[in-house]
């Protein structure tokens, strides 16, 4: 099975060991990322500024997958969210997916509407599943307790996105569980993790993390498992400045699953 690997602009820079983890662990269940150079940014970053530009980013990046013949699959939850979101609006916006167009012909692209996109962990979950990891583990992750972390963009609006239960994820909570690892159950669990607020009021995003960190510690855990990397980014801030909450308790440390399924299954990064 192959698919065209969307890594968006951040996880390739900034978070190269989750890019390495991605490839490796999908390269173990015989999963080929194939890396396409055209492709850019995703358009997320100014959806709310021109949609116009948004859909135009997005389309571009989906004819070029067409183009190859290959769906996408990617890693980033902020990514997943707009090419998603814009495959839905084209499908039903007939008149902007012509505007659309018009500037993609100029450099011999068009988008049909053929591509699916798919994130990684249900490309993973849906050729292994947890019986699929758990076969494949060699480092029995019996230790750790996860408080796994979905985010906002990845399961919201279901009816686009189709990834899980919106309300109860749980395909993240029954791989780690594949790993040996205990996930734990949190009230805060689905709490936006405050990175979205961060240009409008910091201290109220840099509450809601800590508030998160705090509720997954309190719970039991000793490991934040991510999925999406706009949260993991943030949240990596947060501990650079506070390692620790009140009564210098220390939060749990962070982790991307793919890094700790590699991690788990002895798979070199």
């Amino acid at each position: 099975m192959k698919y065209a690997y969307f890594g968006g602009c951040n996880i390739p820079f900034q978070m190269p060991e989750t890019n390495a983890a991605i490839h490796a662990l999908l390269g173990a269940f015989s999963i080929e990322l194939a890396d396409l150079r055209e492709f850019t940014c995703c358009g997320y970053p100014v959806k709310k500024l021109n949609t116009r530009a948004w859909l135009t980013a997005a389309a571009r990046n989906l004819a070029l997958a067409e183009k190859k013949q290959m769906d996408i699959a990617t890693l980033c939850a902020c990514c997943y969210h707009s090419l998603r979101m814009a495959k839905n609006r084209l499908a039903r916006d007939s008149a902007m997916a012509d505007e659309v167009n018009k500037v993609l012909a100029q450099e011999n692209l068009e988008y049909r509407g053929r591509v699916r996109v798919e994130h990684a962990l249900a490309v993973i979950g849906a050729a292994a599943g947890p019986d699929g990891i758990a076969g494949k583990v060699v480092r029995p992750m019996e230790d750790s307790k996860a408080a796994c972390h979905y985010g906002c963009h990845l399961i919201r609006p279901a009816n686009v996105m189709g990834f899980d239960d919106p309300f109860v994820p749980t395909i993240l909570d029954e791989m780690a569980a594949a790993t040996g690892a205990t996930p734990i159950e949190w009230s805060r669990k689905m709490d936006c993790c405050g990175a979205p607020v961060l240009g409008a009021d910091r201290d109220l995003a840099l509450k809601l993390a800590r508030g998160k960190l705090e509720n997954a510690a309190n719970s039991g855990a000793d490991i934040l498992c991510t999925v999406c990397p706009f949260c993991h980014l943030f949240f990596e801030d947060v501990l650079k400045t506070q390692p620790a909450g009140p009564g210098n308790a220390p939060y749990p440390a962070l982790v991307n699953y793919a890094v700790f399924f590699c991690q788990a299954l002895g798979l070199k990064i």
